[in-house]
């Protein structure tokens, strides 16, 4: 659906785009223009989420300020609004364009200076009351933080730094506020030899997230799904590792999570392991009912997963550190992929296979051998079309046939068997492997796994 774009005069002569999920409004303040963006509420009518000015009376006046406002154009369509004009008389651009059929709009912040800073504040509305969820708080490491994230009953607002291998960056997310005033601040920092490097132009990119109808206290997921986009995690592949069985500390018993809120009541990350886990078990035994807040849980979980690289921080696919986290690091590769052959949602293989090469090596060789014996060296989801492996065996051609498989398999170290393990809803598939018919074959023993040479 393209983006729409309204002109009319109102009493604060403002700019109206929208993409019939999000608006866009453009006002006149008596200091500075200001953007405001607006969702639909569960009755259908826009209702202001947050703005680049305070939209509560008597607050300061802002840094930014902005005189010029014009529509952005591509391929002829309006897609989103930009602002022009200074902080502290350096030149500066606000860019904020809407996505079509989405609740996510992207943000640029740019500045006629070679300054190694930048920061973009959008104040919250103030009718929304103190946040029943706040993420992160203010005292929270930021390389902790993945994201920052606001909710107020039914409405939340996120933001989200891109993922930028190229040059390392220092992203700070911060939610902050008093009774007066809530908002979130992405700061965009350079130290060192990056800092002396930059061009004329500096400029800060994020995605913020708004949404007045989101369910109650799970406005996070939105987050977690746009995250498991990266690119990074859709080709990340372990390490090989000796196939070896070892012993994990065991979970605790599945927790009763009727009293729990994500973020605010809840159990150790371990409990909420053994939940999920118990929960997708029941989901193969066709409880569905189960599958709701099995996945709620394990998404609340996934927010905390290093799926993008931070100079100093965690490594690539591991959770966050300390004692509450070390036997649910270890749980969890399963657990994600678990939920994967229920799912079928690939962004959970590939979270699992980032989990897993996270692991320390003297844990990653026991962990990859329990898995081995389910998923092998390469598991097809059928039902999905999605493909993952284990031990960096490739499938580089996969086509469907009438009622079956025909795929080009490659063994991680020439000459290797490969252990393929295929899964799906039919009673049995036709294979055709490296050229060579393997006829028909039961779905049982697909699951077991066959050798392919």
């Amino acid at each position: 659906m393209p983006v729409h774009q309204e002109r009319r005069r109102t009493d604060t002569g403002g700019i109206l785009c929208d993409n019939d999920v999000l608006r866009l409004r453009v006002v006149s303040t008596p200091a500075t223009l200001a953007m405001i963006i607006e969702a639909r509420n569960a009755n259908g009518a826009w209702t202001s989420l947050a703005s680049t000015v305070p939209l509560a009376q008597g607050m300061p006046a802002p840094a930014l300020r902005c005189h010029v406002a014009e529509p952005l154009l591509e391929e002829g369509e309006v897609t989103g609004v930009r602002l022009s004009g200074t902080v502290e008389h350096t030149p500066v651009t606000l860019s904020v364009r809407l996505n079509p059929d989405s609740n996510w709009c992207q943000v640029q912040l740019g500045a006629d200076s070679a300054s190694s800073a930048l920061s973009s504040t959008w104040y919250l509305a103030p009718e929304f009351g103190q946040p029943d969820i706040c993420w992160p708080a203010p005292a929270v490491d930021p390389l902790e933080a993945p994201a920052a994230f606001y909710q107020a009953g039914a409405h939340f607002i996120a933001m989200l730094p891109p993922f930028d291998d190229v040059s390392p960056r220092r992203d700070t997310l911060q939610c902050s506020g008093a009774e007066e005033m809530m908002a979130l601040m992405f700061r965009h920092d350079l130290e060192g030899d990056q800092a002396e490097v930059m061009p004329g132009r500096c400029q800060l990119t994020y995605a913020l997230c708004a949404d007045a109808r989101a369910l109650h206290c799970r406005g996070f997921q939105e987050i977690v799904r746009a995250q498991g986009t990266h690119d990074a995690l859709l080709y990340m592949t372990p390490a090989l590792g000796d196939d070896a069985q070892g012993d994990r500390p065991p979970l605790p018993a599945a927790p009763d999570t009727s009293g729990w809120v994500p973020f605010m009541t809840e159990g150790t990350p371990a409990q909420i392991t053994a939940f999920v886990r118990h929960a997708l078990t029941g989901v193969e035994n066709a409880q569905w009912y189960l599958l709701d807040d099995a996945l709620c849980w394990l998404d609340r979980l996934c927010f905390q997963q290093r799926i993008y690289e931070t100079p100093g921080g965690l490594p690539f696919g591991s959770f966050s550190h300390g004692p509450s986290w070390e036997v649910a690091a270890l749980w969890l590769p399963e657990v994600l992929l678990q939920a994967f052959r229920a799912t079928g949602i690939a962004e959970y293989a590939y979270r699992a296979i980032a989990a897993l090469a996270a692991l320390p090596s003297h844990q990653y060789r026991p962990a990859l051998g329990q898995l081995y014996e389910q998923y092998g060296d390469l598991y097809i989801h059928l039902d999905a079309l999605a493909v993952f492996s284990l031990t960096g065996a490739e499938a580089t051609q996969v086509a469907m046939l009438p009622n079956g498989l025909m795929l080009t398999v490659n063994a991680a170290q020439a000459g290797d068997p490969v252990r393929l393990v295929i899964d799906g809803s039919e009673d049995g598939y036709t294979l055709v492997i490296n050229g060579e018919c393997y006829g028909y074959l039961p779905i049982t023993l697909l699951r077991e796994g066959i050798l392919v040479n």
